[in-house]
């Protein structure tokens, strides 16, 4: 029988069947066919699909921070906010600062906030690195406020200078003003009170999801 007679025979065999006995380039032809047109797009689609899925996972972070990077974000920060709870009233702060790892100093003058720290000591502070709403670094520091005076404060006093100076200065290249008007301020009436917050505990959180890479 010639190839023309198969044909027409596998032509009108039912539709099950006619896989089944087909010639083999027919039905190799038809599932070329089908993993051209079919299968290739899904797969592609399935690859796609988890490949974006593992990157997003990956990328998003945000958790809590170390001690160390909590104090790698006290030492690398100079503007804090002092928390201070007195007669019912709480009251928050923000103050420029200096960390030395134990301590957190820093300086005013009379006023509200020194009065209500000398009638409760405990305090909170806290510090940020905002870099955007999805990528950012916050600590809180429980603490207690102690008053500085003599040669302590006068250390302290440098200590804080040797720190914030430079920031300032970096700014306008000229004799910081809070220092002039701090050294002013001891030469007169006016007082200054030098301070600092011991580091009682800890805590920080952190995002990281805002920077896509890859």
């Amino acid at each position: 029988m010639g190839k023309g007679g198969e044909s027409a025979i596998f032509d009108k065999l039912p539709a099950r069947f006619s896989r089944l006995f087909a010639p083999k380039d027919r039905f190799f032809k038809e599932k070329s066919d089908k993993q051209r047109y079919a299968p290739a797009a899904i797969i592609s689609r399935r690859k796609t699909t988890r490949r974006t899925h593992f990157s997003q996972k990956k990328i998003a972070m945000n958790g809590n921070l170390t001690p160390s990077e909590i104090d790698a974000l006290l030492h690398r920060q100079y503007v804090g906010r002092i928390g201070i709870y007195a007669k019912q009233n709480v009251y928050v702060v923000p103050v420029i600062y200096a960390f030395d790892g134990a301590y957190i100093y820093g300086h005013t003058r009379e006023g509200l906030k020194v009065q209500m720290m000398r009638e409760n000591p405990n305090v909170c502070f806290q510090v940020d690195d905002i870099q955007s709403l999805l990528y950012w670094e916050s600590a809180i520091v429980q603490g207690t406020f102690e008053e500085l005076m003599g040669t302590q404060a006068r250390e302290a006093f440098a200590f804080f200078s040797e720190k914030i100076g430079p920031v300032i200065a970096a700014a306008k290249p000229t004799r910081p003003t809070w220092l002039t008007r701090l050294h002013l301020e001891e030469q007169s009436s006016i007082r200054t009170v030098i301070f600092r917050i011991k580091v009682l505990e800890k805590s920080g959180k952190f995002e990281k999801s805002g920077r896509l890479t890859g």
